[in-house]
């Protein structure tokens, strides 16, 4: 299973238990400066989480689609995911 049906499938499930979306993805990243997999677990943000939590947030996206982008290379962003751990909500 592809990363990309990894979350997709996640995110449904996650719907369908909680009934509401998730706005926090931990995931695990590799830095495009040195192509290493970073060790930690690092969280991205999906959809409305406060400013409060910014040391713990590594980058902000506004959707589901977002966060499937950040799983290819481009020239935008630092590091691309790898690796999906799983979705949270926090307040």
């Amino acid at each position: 299973m592809s990363i990309i049906e990894e979350m997709t499938q996640a995110h449904s499930e996650y719907i369908r238990e909680h009934g509401y979306n998730p706005n926090v993805a931990y995931v695990k990243v590799r830095w495009k400066s040195d192509q290493e997999e970073s060790d930690n677990t690092e969280a991205i943000a999906i959809d409305g989480v406060d400013a409060i939590h910014d040391e713990d947030i590594l980058f902000y996206c506004n959707s589901l689609q977002g966060l499937i982008g950040l799983t290819t290379e481009g020239p935008g962003e630092d590091f691309t995911v790898t690796t999906f751990i799983g979705f949270e909500n926090i307040e």
